[in-house]
């Protein structure tokens, strides 16, 4: 049911990104090597080809059964981009039943406030720097809200001076190469943020913002920009803070 679940949650974000949330993903990230680190760069005649079994058109998927095929053999699919968000969900759906009063989860890069703290303040989580790990690009107050992170600085090789990045681009078959170092998505709902965090990191600064625009009703961003803008939206502007970078309100 679960695997049913994630399927029909996959399919819809996929609709809802207009094809840059894509679950057959996967010989892609083999082919960079991203699924094994056994890393390589891979010819555009390699990537060409592998193109081929990429696409959530190439799934066949009975929502009554369950049941799933694909229409090419090499497809393959991952739910590396969702599984996260959909963990978290679920563990908010296990604390409230158990009527757990605070609690803290922590996937790597998801964190959700359950409630508020013991101390009864709101959760002060930080978000990385991707130049520094050792730094934190801002801090945001928080309770009963994941924030999820995206970044081409969590996974990547090196290979003749260049860094390559697993957030690959279906429209390429190559890392994504938009203007944004990160990607920060808030909301009560964790699948969605995670979906969304790599999806409008791919979009980059000015698609992530025009489908906030539209469709950000559920969630709030919070970018940085290459050239060092720390963009959040006016949701969430008075529980953002950074010690690092001028926060510029997105309206």
């Amino acid at each position: 049911s679960e695997t049913m679940e994630l399927m029909k949650k996959s399919l819809e974000f996929n609709k809802k990104t207009k094809g840059i949330f894509d679950i057959t993903i996967y010989p892609l990230m083999e082919l960079w090597g991203f699924s094994n680190q056994n890393y390589k760069v891979p010819s555009m005649k390699e990537i060409k080809e592998t193109l081929k079994n990429v696409g959530s058109d190439k799934i066949i998927f009975n929502a009554d059964t369950g049941e799933i095929s694909f229409k090419n053999k090499g497809t393959k699919i991952d739910f590396g981009g969702i599984g996260k968000g959909y963990i978290t969900d679920e563990l908010v759906k296990i604390l409230t039943k158990e009527k757990v009063e605070s609690a803290i989860i922590n996937l790597g890069g998801n964190v959700f406030g359950f409630n508020k703290k013991p101390d009864n303040s709101l959760w002060n989580i930080a978000i990385r720097d991707p130049d520094e790990s050792e730094n934190y690009m801002a801090a945001i107050r928080l309770e009963n809200s994941a924030v999820i992170t995206s970044g081409g600085y969590e996974r990547y090789f090196e290979e003749n001076g260049k860094k390559y990045h697993h957030i690959l681009d279906l429209k390429t078959g190559m890392p994504s190469e938009s203007n944004l170092k990160s990607v920060s998505i808030v909301s009560k709902n964790g699948t969605l943020a995670d979906t969304l965090s790599t999806s409008l990191f791919i979009m980059g600064e000015k698609k992530a913002i025009d489908f906030w625009k539209e469709s950000g009703k559920d969630f709030e961003i919070i970018l940085l920009t290459k050239d060092n803008r720390l963009l959040v939206s006016e949701g969430i502007k008075e529980q953002v803070v950074s010690d690092r970078y001028e926060i510029k309100v997105i309206n």
